[in-house]
């Protein structure tokens, strides 16, 4: 059978056969060249007006320009010195802030104001409930 598939000679229709757009493109994309774009008409060789995509030419950027690696936040202080923020709460109990709130959303617990603080006295009834739902 492979020796039939290697000894076959094209006939003259399958001799004028061109891949249609936007496939050579994608093929030369896949063995590591430029992909291709057909300028002109629909019946035109692709291979004939091949024109280099300007979307897939690599650009040199320098090496300035490339983005800083994200630091972490600091935590932001509690709006007076009386108040407990759930990252302060969090910290305690060694899980993050995020893990903290949803778990009080799990929880039913209603969101205090603009932000997830507390007075002193009450943040250790939430540091407890967070905690238990830690089990």
């Amino acid at each position: 059978m492979m020796e039939e598939v290697m000894e076959h000679e094209d006939d003259r229709l399958e001799a004028m056969w061109v891949i249609p757009m936007p496939y050579p493109g994608y093929a030369r994309s896949l063995r590591g060249g430029r992909a291709i774009t057909r300028t002109g008409e629909d019946n035109a060789d692709p291979r004939e007006d091949a024109v280099p995509s300007s979307r897939n030419v690599a650009r040199d950027v320098p090496e300035e320009r490339h983005r800083a690696p994200k630091r972490h936040k600091e935590r932001k202080a509690a709006s007076s010195d009386d108040m407990i923020t759930v990252g302060m709460i969090a910290d305690e109990l060694d899980i993050s802030a995020r893990d903290a709130r949803q778990r009080l959303r799990k929880l039913g617990v209603e969101k205090p104001g603009a932000s997830w603080e507390w007075p002193r006295a009450e943040a250790d009834r939430i540091k407890k409930k967070i905690a238990e739902f830690k089990r």
